[in-house]
C-alpha cells in the first residue's frame, strides 16, 4: 500500500466509496464541508434573481472534490494480502 496516499478507495466501477486515510485527506474533506456550510449560510441571504448559481457553484466543488480524492487515492488492500 502506497503510504503517500491520502484516500483509500473501495469497490470497483460506479461503486466505489473513498475515504481519508491521511490526515491530508481529512482536511480537504473538512475544508469542502466547511465552504459548502459557509455557502449554504450565504445564499439565505442572497436575492432570489441569484439563486440559481448555488448549483452550479457546489456542483463545481463537487467535482473538483471527488476528482481530488480519487487521484490521490489508491485501492484498498484485499483482505488476504495479496
Amino acid at each position: 500500500m502506497n503510504e503517500d496516499a491520502w484516500f483509500v478507495r473501495r469497490g470497483r466501477g460506479w461503486l466505489i466509496s473513498i475515504r481519508p486515510r491521511r490526515w491530508q485527506g481529512w482536511l480537504i474533506t473538512a475544508l469542502y464541508a466547511g465552504i459548502v456550510l459557509l455557502l449554504a449560510n450565504v445564499v439565505k441571504s442572497a436575492p432570489r434573481a441569484l439563486l440559481w448559481v448555488w448549483p452550479v457553484v457546489i456542483a463545481a466543488l463537487t467535482l473538483v472534490f471527488v476528482v481530488t480524492a480519487y487521484r490521490l487515492s489508491e485501492p484498498e488492500k484485499p483482505e488476504g494480502g495479496k
